[in-house]
């Protein structure tokens, strides 16, 4: 299995501290009160994330990176960028009952999100293909690129679900090429005498 790409295992920890999963106070009574019953949280316990609406898969690094700062291991049952529908198992995994519930919403929101940049980027891809097409013309379509115009911090799962989608990389930062601008053309022209 690749090596988990360090921005996202990053930015799955701050997403896990800022839910605060060290202080599920639900889970925790949850806890309390089996065991005043004389019982107890299964040890370890499996699950399968399963989708609510059909889609394009993307997200599953985001996933293990969730995993692997709560001690889940994490499983994709599907590839990026492959179509799924209502009921399909996406992802599945084992670990702690605490760790599933202290986590899930961490790991279902950045799934959620991937997943509906990939449906969105692959409508997109989609039209313009069809449009190509219904043109007459013949060759390669245009393709659908990214823009970094995307939340703080999101560029590597956003830029991976564009490319599930069928979407091209085009900048994934400012050092990635050169890119002129209205903003610096009006630096050109203000100072042009």
């Amino acid at each position: 299995m690749p090596q988990l790409n360090p921005e996202l295992l990053d930015l799955a920890g701050r997403a896990l501290k800022e839910d605060a999963v060290d202080r599920d106070v639900t889970t925790t009574s949850l806890e309390e009160f089996l065991k005043s019953r004389g019982d107890a949280l299964p040890s370890r316990v499996a699950f399968e994330i399963r989708a609510k609406e059909p889609g394009i898969f993307s997200g599953f690094d985001w996933a293990r990176a969730v995993g692997a700062h709560a001690g889940l291991v994490v499983e994709s049952i599907l590839h990026e960028g492959a179509h799924f529908e209502i009921g399909a198992g996406v992802c599945q995994g084992q670990g702690t009952a605490a760790a599933v519930l202290s986590t899930e919403r961490t790991l279902l929101n950045g799934l959620q999100l991937s997943c509906g940049v990939a449906v969105q980027t692959r409508t997109f891809v989609e039209r313009v293909q069809r449009a190509w097409a219904d043109r007459g013309n013949s060759g390669s379509a245009p393709t659908v690129h990214h823009t970094r115009k995307v939340p703080p911090m999101l560029r590597e799962l956003i830029l991976k679900a564009v490319e599930a989608g069928g979407g091209q990389r085009h900048r994934k930062d400012l050092s990635d090429r050169i890119l002129f601008k209205e903003n610096h053309k009006y630096f050109l022209l203000k100072n042009d005498h």
